[in-house]
């Protein structure tokens, strides 16, 4: 179940482990399924987690320990929502936006979640969201979690919300 790059026509989608994350997961596979597509999921390792004991450097057996828990968790979710799907798997050293925009070269689709597991809370989107979709050359969709009321603080149902935001370059 892994390949290093997407299948021509995938539904190609970024795994973090993050609430958000499952939520593009989930609608991804629905779309995939729904179109008769294959499935291609990223996990692109983050370079700032986690750290030596020193602070210097990367401890490579963390890395791999997180990649292994994200990968178990996304291929066991979509197996759940669909056995037969054709599932490809790809994680990157080189950073999430950048192994999701490559992967745009040849997806019928990238899906990402709002954000993930750094960062600042606050912000609508995430730096990997905003890469993505200002570098993919195909439709992005981005799936937004549960949102805080902003008249009482409550937290609403979680409510996908999907942006398709058609791939738009300037030729020189």
């Amino acid at each position: 179940m892994n390949s290093k790059t997407a299948p021509r026509g995938a539904i190609v989608v970024g795994v973090d482990g993050s609430a958000n994350s499952d939520l593009a997961l989930d609608w991804a596979v629905d779309e995939a399924t729904r179109r008769g597509l294959p499935l291609h999921i990223i996990h692109g390792i983050p370079y700032r987690s986690p750290m030596t004991r020193l602070g210097i450097g990367y401890e490579i057996d963390g890395l791999r320990q997180l990649a292994a828990g994200v990968r178990k968790d996304a291929i066991a979710r979509v197996d759940r929502a669909n056995p037969e799907l054709v599932v490809t798997w790809d994680q990157s050293t080189y950073g999430p936006a950048s192994a999701l925009v490559d992967a745009s070269d040849t997806a019928d689709t990238v899906v990402v979640g709002t954000r993930g597991r750094g960062g600042f809370g606050g912000l609508l989107l995430g730096s990997v969201s905003q890469g993505v979709m200002h570098g993919a050359q195909c439709p992005v969709a981005i799936a937004h979690g549960p949102r805080e009321s902003p008249s009482d603080g409550r937290t609403t149902d979680t409510v996908r919300h999907l942006v398709s935001v058609p791939a738009v370059h300037e030729h020189s």
